[in-house]
């Protein structure tokens, strides 16, 4: 598992875009039933205290996410799980992320 658009501690502008990736798997929505296949599940933990700052199932087969948070650093959780049962199929991949600004929408 892995972030493709991002290198761990670097810092960020929010809002910021995801790509997300899995070696030896494929990517499906839940649902689907086909051999070795899977889809993300993305967890943007605050760096302090673990709590949720906001949470993606893509159990559409998205590849990719656009985040959204504060200034501050963050632990970014990502899980590739079975589209059927919804079980890891791997173990979770932590990365800290710093982000130094937010741009206004």
């Amino acid at each position: 598992l892995h972030f493709t658009t991002l290198r761990a501690g670097e810092p960020v502008v929010s809002p910021f875009n995801l790509r997300l990736g899995v070696d030896g798997f494929g990517i499906c929505a839940r649902g689907a039933s086909a051999e070795k296949t899977g889809h993300f599940m993305l967890e943007v933990l605050a760096a302090s205290d673990r709590r949720t700052a906001q949470s993606f199932n893509l159990a559409n087969g998205s590849t990719q996410a656009n985040v959204l948070v504060g200034v501050g650093n963050y632990i970014l959780r990502l899980r590739f799980v079975d589209p059927v049962n919804g079980i890891d199929l791997l173990s979770p991949h932590e990365m800290p992320v710093n982000v130094t600004q937010q741009e206004r929408l």
